[in-house]
């Protein structure tokens, strides 16, 4: 089925799908990106405090162990 539209009608549909593409691509990047970025974040959470603590509570622990 082939759509039979104006000229200018034409161009607006075209015009109006590659808009939604757009903003759709968009929104796909945006979302990976924030994902990335709270990966990121994660990351040098866990290394400057998660590690660190987990360490010290090793430490008390053989501390503990020896009193």
């Amino acid at each position: 089925m082939k759509l039979q539209l104006p000229y200018d009608e034409h161009i607006k549909l075209i015009k109006t799908v590659q808009s939604h593409m757009k903003e759709a691509y968009c929104i796909d990047i945006g979302l990976i990106a924030t994902q990335e970025l709270i990966n990121l974040i994660y990351s040098n959470i866990e290394h400057a405090i998660i590690k660190p603590l987990r360490k010290s509570d090793q430490i008390l622990h053989e501390i503990k162990k020896l009193l």
